[in-house]
């Protein structure tokens, strides 16, 4: 279970960010988006329950995850195709070669904090 220590970075990242930002006015995180490539074999619900265990008595506390979904794209310079591969062995879509470019699916990254302000002024 690898989504744990990996929400931990997460969340330590977006306490931290909240705490730069958090002067002069004071607000609210309502989501925290974060992209995760098919590559990273990360199951998210998982994800999910370790967000809101680990966010409890943080200035995160209370908001959602959306987690955002990448497919593993490659490129053949065998038959030049390039698209998604539909299933975990890393070889062309069109003619079947092994061990093509892999150009996507390993992304792991926090895109995006959305926030409000808080109410206390």
């Amino acid at each position: 279970m690898h989504e744990f220590s990996i929400c931990q970075s997460l969340v330590d990242a977006i306490v931290s960010e909240l705490d730069r930002i958090a002067e002069p006015r004071p607000f609210k995180l309502i989501s925290a988006r974060v992209v995760v490539g098919a590559m990273r074999q990360i199951a998210p619900d998982i994800l999910q329950t370790a967000y809101g265990l680990m966010t409890k008595g943080t200035a995160a506390k209370d908001s959602a995850l959306e987690i955002v979904k990448v497919p593993a794209t490659g490129k053949c310079d065998e038959c030049g195709w390039n698209g998604e591969m539909r299933d975990a062995f890393i070889q062309c879509g069109r003619c079947g070669k092994a061990g093509i470019e892999l150009t996507g699916g390993m992304e792991l990254y926090l895109d995006n904090l959305e926030i409000e302000p808080d109410g206390q002024d």
